[in-house]
């Protein structure tokens, strides 16, 4: 049971580090991009309603990758447990 929690605290710390990584990214990246074709127009307004920045996730994905990341996690952290006890028992 205590392999499983630690899992789960592991899978929750990727995914958090993950996204706040990915949000600090994309609100770093736009600031610094100026595109060239902005200034061939005068009303920047424009360019504003013909494009969209961001994309949607599905929830069910973020609930797969939390599973998945988590069993991997598990399997980690049984093999290395594993693997250290062995070496403390041949000592």
């Amino acid at each position: 049971m205590k392999i499983i929690f630690q899992a789960v605290l592991g899978s929750l710390l990727i995914h958090v580090a993950y996204y706040v990584s990915l949000f600090l990214i994309s609100s770093i990246e736009p600031s610094s991009n100026m595109p060239e074709i902005a200034e061939q127009y005068t009303s920047i307004a424009y360019l504003e309603t013909q494009v969209a920045f961001g994309v949607i996730y599905s929830p069910g994905s973020f609930v797969w990758t939390f599973l998945a990341v988590t069993a991997i996690c598990a399997i980690i952290l049984f093999a290395y447990k594993k693997w250290f006890k062995k070496q403390k028992l041949s000592r």
